[in-house]
């Protein structure tokens, strides 16, 4: 596995390539809230927050 340097060029067009995905993604929670007509600001980190607190609560853990 090759380590990417951040001046590494491959390593910045996968950063953009992750922060495009996640652009879009936050655009599509935005469209499903106000077709729920859910008032709270859904996004990725909401989401992945959601899914720690849950799985935290159930007795999953990490380690």
């Amino acid at each position: 596995m090759k380590i990417h340097s951040p001046a590494d060029p491959d390593n910045y067009r996968y950063r953009k390539q992750i922060e495009s995905k996640t652009a879009i993604v936050n655009i599509q929670l935005k469209i499903l809230a106000g077709m729920i007509d859910c008032e709270k600001n859904l996004s990725t980190i909401v989401d992945r927050h959601t899914f720690a607190y849950l799985a935290n609560q159930s007795g999953i853990t990490t380690k």
